[in-house]
């Protein structure tokens, strides 16, 4: 008989084994996602982000990357992308990938992407200051704290997914 390699892990198994391992890793307040309660270190060793969804349990200090810190749409780390139906889904989070580069504006990406600009995000969200608060995440991970973002999305592609890659790239 002729084996099969073992098949690797797609992009919900990885998630979840990131998840599982972030589980027991200290919470962080929302005073600390927005900068404002400087860093937390834990004990020693890498920090890690790890992105969650609905059908997670909630950890004090979380960050919806989808809402502002008082609970409405349109936070820093939110996509102003708007999905109408899963087929726009990859095109969405591709136009997301496409902002941090920031080698255009929101509409432009919006056009060559062909998905629509959302009402629900301000437009008054800069390239700098989304960048500014990515980086803050990434010094924090640097730093050695273990940070769980939400979205609710996941497991499935989203926004969320490009916030901690482009995290963890950096830290």
């Amino acid at each position: 008989g002729r084996t099969r390699a073992p098949a690797e892990p797609g992009a919900f198994e990885r998630r979840r084994a990131a998840r599982d391992a972030a589980e027991a890793a200290p919470a962080v307040t929302l005073a600390q996602a927005e900068g404002r309660g400087g860093p937390r270190q834990t004990a020693s060793g890498p920090g890690s982000i790890t992105l969650v969804g609905p059908g997670d349990e909630t950890a004090p200090g979380e960050i919806d990357v989808r809402r502002a810190p008082h609970g409405s749409y349109g936070g820093i780390f939110g996509n102003p992308f708007e999905m109408r139906g899963e087929e726009e889904r990859e095109a969405v989070v591709s136009a997301y990938r496409e902002l941090l580069r920031a080698r255009t504006t929101a509409q432009r990406i919006a056009q060559d992407f062909r998905v629509r600009l959302s009402g629900r995000y301000p437009v008054r969200t800069t390239h700098e200051k989304r960048l500014t608060a990515l980086g803050r995440l990434a010094l924090r991970v640097r730093r050695g704290e273990h940070i769980r973002i939400r979205c609710a999305c996941a497991p499935r592609a989203c926004h969320g997914d490009v916030i901690a890659e482009w995290v963890r790239k950096r830290s």
